[in-house]
């Protein structure tokens, strides 16, 4: 088990540099991970998460980070549109994969 992780711990995965992340919207990106996180895994009492849990929060905030750089869904491959464009999935699949065994489903209907 560990504790969800930080802002420091995405920067360091990551491989941000320190001087050039914008310290409000990263811990942003990474409320917003644990969030969702929280919001589709089963309720951890003791205020730790496995670790796959934790792994999937860090590349899901490094994910949202790096999101504010391509808004429309798309990015230059190497930096150059004439190279071609990348679409970025809605899903991270690696995330899925990592949360799926704590997934939490809702029985029956209000």
């Amino acid at each position: 088990m560990a504790d969800w992780p930080t802002v420091s711990d995405v920067v360091e995965w990551g491989k941000f540099h320190d001087n050039s992340v914008d310290a409000t919207q990263m811990h942003s990106a990474v409320q917003a991970a644990v969030g969702h996180l929280t919001s589709r895994c089963v309720t951890f009492t003791t205020g730790q998460v496995p670790e796959p849990v934790r792994s999937a929060a860090v590349l899901l905030a490094a994910r949202l980070y790096r999101r504010r750089d391509t808004p429309e869904g798309a990015s230059a491959f190497g930096g150059d549109a004439a190279a071609g464009v990348i679409r970025h999935d809605i899903v991270d699949r690696d995330v899925e994969q990592l949360i799926r065994p704590w997934l939490a489903y809702p029985i029956g209907s209000a």
